[in-house]
C-alpha cells in the first residue's frame, strides 16, 4: 500500500500521541501502584531538596545582605575620615592664613612702636639712675639704654651736662632755655663789734661804720686785739660749689649713627 505525504504525517502524529499517552498513563499507574513509603520518602526528599535550596538562598542572601552592610559602612567609614581630613586640612589651612596675617599685622605693629620709640629718645633722654640696695640686702641695677634698645644705625651718647642741677623755671631761676645759671649763696651778714682799727680787711668782713679807738677797761694805754678770721667749715659742711644732697645720674640721648 502507497502511503501519501499528509497520510504519512498523520500516521507519524497519531503514533507520537499513542506513545505520549502510553508513557504518561505508565507512569501514572507506576505511580499508583507504588508504595505509600515510597511515596513518602519521594515527597520528603523533595522537601528537604526544596528545604535545603531555600536555606542555602537563605544564607546566600544574608551573607549578600552582610556585605552590603559592610561595604556600606566601608563606604561611610571612608566618606566620614575624607571629611574629617578634609575638614582638618581646611581648619589647618585657615589657622595658617590667621598666622601669617597676624605675623604680618603683629610685624607692621612692631615697626610702628620702633619708630615711635626712636622719634621719642630722640627728643627725650634716658635718665639712668644708680643701683639701690633695699632694706632687706636687695640690689637694684637700673639698665642703661643700650641694654634695653638696640635700633639700627643709631647709638646712645651721654649729654654731657657737666654736673650742673635741674630746677623748674620761676622764681630766681633763669628763663627757659637761657643757658646754665652759675652758682652762688645768700649773703652772710655779719658783726664783729668795736675793734681796733684792721689795716687790710678782705673776705666776708668789711668796716661798716667808725667808732674810734678802742682802749682797755683799767688800763691807761691802747687796748690789744686780736685779728678776727671766718670760717664757715667750723659749723657747716663745705666744699668748692653749692650742692644739696644728690645722687649722679647719666642722661642719655639717641642719636643717628
Amino acid at each position: 500500500m502507497a502511503y501519501t505525504n499528509e497520510a504519512l504525517g498523520k500516521a507519524l502524529e497519531d503514533l507520537t500521541n499513542a506513545y505520549n499517552n502510553f508513557v504518561s498513563q505508565g507512569v501514572a499507574k507506576a505511580i499508583d501502584e507504588m508504595p505509600a513509603n515510597i511515596i513518602d520518602g519521594i515527597n520528603q526528599n523533595a522537601k528537604n531538596y526544596i528545604a535545603t535550596n531555600l536555606q542555602e538562598e537563605k544564607q546566600r542572601l544574608d551573607l549578600s545582605i552582610t556585605n552590603a552592610i559592610a561595604s556600606i559602612n566601608n563606604y561611610v567609614n571612608a566618606g566620614k575620615q575624607k571629611l574629617s581630613q578634609f575638614a582638618d586640612e581646611e581648619i589647618q589651612a585657615m589657622i595658617g592664613d590667621i598666622l601669617t596675617r597676624f605675623e604680618i599685622k603683629l610685624n607692621g605693629l612692631k615697626d610702628e612702636v620702633k619708630e615711635s620709640q626712636i622719634a621719642y629718645y630722640k627728643s627725650n633722654p634716658w635718665i639712668q639712675y644708680p643701683g639701690i640696695e633695699l632694706p632687706n640686702g636687695t640690689v637694684i641695677h637700673f639698665p642703661r639704654p643700650s641694654e634695653v634698645f638696640d635700633f639700627d644705625g643709631y647709638r646712645w651718647i651721654k649729654i654731657p651736662w657737666d654736673g650742673a642741677f635741674f630746677r623748674t623755671v620761676g622764681k630766681n631761676a633763669l628763663a627757659f632755655n637761657a643757658g646754665v645759671q652759675g652758682d652762688a649763696i645768700r649773703e652772710i651778714h655779719g658783726f664783729v663789734g668795736s675793734v681796733l682799727a684792721i689795716p687790710h680787711p678782705s673776705g666776708a668782713f668789711m668796716y661798716s661804720s667808725s667808732q674810734g679807738y678802742a682802749m682797755q677797761p683799767n688800763n691807761n694805754g691802747y687796748g690789744f686785739c686780736e685779728n678776727v678770721s671766718f670760717l664757715a667749715s667750723r659749723v657747716v659742711p663745705t666744699a668748692n660749689e653749692n650742692r644739696p644732697i644728690n645722687y649722679s645720674t647719666i642722661h642719655w640721648l639717641l642719636v643717628e649713627e
